[in-house]
Parts: C-alpha cells; sequence; structure tokens
C-alpha cells in the first residue's frame, strides 16, 4: 500500500460575502468541512454570513504561498485552482462563539473541477477504509 495515499489532502480559501459585500480571507481559519455534490459546508468565522447569503469562494492548492488582503472585485483570481458562487442554504452556527458552518449550494463552477475536488477525496476514503479492513483481518 502506498504511504503517500495517507498524505492530508487540503485546499485553501477565501471567501467574498456577495450579500454583505464582507471578505474572509484567514487560509489557516476558513476550510472546507464537508464536500457534497454540487456544494460544500464551510468553516467560517463567526457572524460572517447568514442564511441566504451569497458568497464567493476562491479555492487554491494547499502549497499556494500567495496571500490576499481583500477579495479581487471581480472575481477573477489567476492563481487559484478553482472560484465558484452559490447560496447559503443552511447555517449551522451552534458554535457562534468560535465559528459559523454554512452549507452552500452552487450556482456558478466548473463542474469537471469539483468533480476532481470530490474524487480525490472519496479515493482517499476508499484508501483508509481498505486499510482498516485489512488490519481488522
Amino acid at each position: 500500500m502506498d504511504v503517500n495515499a495517507f498524505k492530508n489532502i487540503s485546499f485553501k480559501i477565501i471567501v467574498h460575502n456577495l450579500t454583505s459585500r464582507t471578505d474572509s480571507m484567514d487560509f489557516k481559519f476558513n476550510t472546507i468541512e464537508e464536500f457534497l455534490d454540487g456544494g460544500c459546508v464551510l468553516k467560517l468565522p463567526p457572524n460572517s454570513c447568514q442564511a441566504s447569503h451569497s458568497l464567493m469562494i476562491g479555492i487554491f492548492n494547499d502549497d499556494t504561498k500567495i496571500t490576499y488582503k481583500k477579495f479581487p472585485t471581480n472575481g477573477n483570481i489567476p492563481e487559484a485552482f478553482m472560484v465558484i458562487t452559490g447560496k447559503i442554504t443552511n447555517l449551522n452556527n451552534q458554535d457562534k462563539e468560535y465559528a459559523f458552518y454554512p452549507t452552500v449550494v452552487f450556482s456558478q463552477y466548473d463542474t469537471n473541477k469539483w468533480d476532481l475536488i470530490l474524487s480525490k477525496f472519496k479515493k482517499r476514503q476508499d484508501d483508509i477504509t481498505k486499510l482498516v479492513n485489512k488490519i481488522k483481518e
């Protein structure tokens, strides 16, 4: 079994709230918590969004060294792996002192790139499941 199959897969993200016109630019705080078909669940700073808000999300490979102080106004980010526009359909703010967890349904995105991300994570999960099953044998 390939040891590299268990290296961490991650992406860096920045977020522009199109509704409130605010940015969340912290690569260390912003994360994709759950991958969905045509959407995702994010972790964002408290009070950075509300249900029904529209977001623009820039997704970067984890090894990017580029930083932004402000989200590019036209959403054109050539260094990004992909840029997504979506709407918050659900907001989990039970941990509102620390973070908000919005569910975002995508409306504009490159489906091929998103499918590539999903397949990487699915393959990783399958590899982990195989390893766990071997250990159980």
